[in-house]
């Protein structure tokens, strides 16, 4: 069965300085798909955007789109 999932997220930790602002994170995101990030403010959702379009770059872990580390 053929992998649906367009953007993959592995075991993402990202710190600013000492401080971690995401902490493990793991996601899938399919073709066809509309999704949202909610959360409390200070949460990591600014920071979850930038990751995956490249403005930050992750401390752990992984972002995979198509297969290809970005």
């Amino acid at each position: 069965m053929r992998d649906k999932s367009i953007v993959k997220v592995e075991n993402v930790t990202k710190y600013f300085k000492q401080e971690k602002v995401l902490d493990d994170v793991n996601m899938n995101l399919e073709t066809g798909h509309i999704y949202g990030i909610v959360g409390k403010n200070g949460a990591g959702k600014t920071t979850f955007i930038k990751l995956l379009c490249r403005l930050y770059e992750v401390t752990e872990g992984e972002v995979l789109v198509n297969g290809v580390n970005i």
